[in-house]
């Protein structure tokens, strides 16, 4: 399937529109975006087109991280972390253990270095960091409400609200955020750091691809 994307500018942003609906997290891997929706689909974007679209019955996906053999996604509906190869063959279901859990309340962003998952959950002010098996080791009190998506490379751990339309970089050797860029009011749900800058998803269907 191959859909021709409609290019537009929106301020310090560049976009292309993707038809996703509910786009809720991307990343990037050998220059293809993996973009998960709330649908259980997984929708792989490559050169401005959409060339493949996965479908997971069930599942309610509002995150994504690509690692180097790994697909990552965060499974609000379910508090958990689903594992796939690249041919979308479920390898591991890593069940989150969270006290007080509310599906009012789920999982949304996930980015993962080495063998910790930081994760963010709706309402709550932190970014939760749990290991390999889905327990938690850390809490990183960022103070910031309804964190949506996250990234990390190196030491840096990227995120954005959609409600607060900001960008926020945090040190995690510091513990302290160190810088925050304002996003036009687009809800963004997802964000990925690539080699050529940040892209961001969005409700609206866009990936924007982010200048500073």
């Amino acid at each position: 399937m191959k859909i021709l994307l409609n290019l537009i500018m929106v301020g310090s942003l560049f976009a292309f529109q993707v038809q996703i609906p509910e786009a809720s997290g991307i990343c990037e891997k050998n220059g293809k975006f993996y973009v998960a929706n709330d649908e259980g689909k997984i929708y792989i974007v490559k050169n401005n087109q959409i060339i493949q679209k996965v479908k997971f019955k069930g599942y309610d996906f509002e995150g994504i991280h690509c690692g180097n053999k790994y697909l990552f996604l965060a499974v609000e509906n379910k508090s958990e972390i689903l594992k796939l190869d690249y041919k979308f063959h479920i390898q591991k279901k890593i069940k989150l253990k969270i006290k007080n859990y509310s599906k009012a309340k789920g999982i949304e962003g996930i980015a993962k270095q080495k063998d910790k998952f930081y994760i963010s959950i709706q309402n709550k002010r932190s970014i939760f960091v749990f290991d390999k098996k889905g327990n938690l080791i850390d809490k990183l009190k960022v103070e910031i409400k309804d964190i949506s998506g996250v990234d990390i490379k190196g030491n840096i751990l990227y995120f954005v609200s959609d409600k607060n339309d900001k960008l926020y970089f945090y040190d995690l050797k510091l513990k302290k955020l160190i810088k925050t860029i304002n996003l036009p009011k687009v809800a963004t749900e997802g964000i990925v750091k690539t080699k050529t800058g940040f892209y961001l998803a969005n409700d609206d269907g866009d990936i924007r691809k982010l200048y500073h």
